[in-house]
């Protein structure tokens, strides 16, 4: 739930960035359980909304493009490089079902890369502990590149789509 609040607020700011001047994380480190990174004497794990900050803290491009999307169920957002070489689109499906649609990346150019990082859980409650430390991490899915792509998004995930075209 968490992980994918983050990402929900991550769009939130991306989309409305000319109206925030400035957004932090709070409860970084233990914090009653809530920090995104969890620590014990000689031991540590990340939770599902560090990977997520991660993720959108590296990958995430300086400009916002306009995604247009057809569905209501889930949250889409999408940047760009300043040269317009790589974009990420950020699908976030909070339902418990998981969503089927189809992506056109045609109208950017010619796709050289594409690859997909996704973070999901079982159910709204999958966390990580010191027991399970990657129950929910981020796996990594490098797919031919095609003007229009059908992607099953899965159920209570966050989905970064990057894509690389020629200069």
């Amino acid at each position: 739930q968490n992980g994918i609040f983050v990402a929900r607020m991550f769009n939130h700011f991306q989309r409305n960035g000319d109206l925030i001047r400035i957004a932090n994380r709070s409860n970084l480190v233990n914090s009653c359980y809530s920090g995104s990174i969890q620590t014990r004497s000689r031991d540590l794990y990340f939770t599902p909304a560090y990977y997520v900050q991660k993720l959108y803290a590296t990958l995430s491009g300086q400009v916002v493009v306009r995604i247009e999307d057809d569905s209501s169920d889930l949250d889409i957002c999408g940047t760009m490089d300043e040269d317009a070489n790589r974009f990420m689109v950020w699908v976030v499906n909070p339902s418990e079902r998981a969503i089927e649609t189809q992506v056109s990346v045609d109208e950017i150019g010619v796709v050289n890369s594409l690859r997909y990082l996704t973070i999901s859980g079982a159910s709204p409650t999958s966390v990580n502990s010191f027991e399970r430390k990657d129950n929910v991490a981020p796996i990594e899915e490098v797919v031919r590149p095609a003007p229009i792509l059908y992607r099953k998004f899965p159920a209570y995930s966050v989905t970064g789509m990057e894509v690389k075209v020629a200069t």
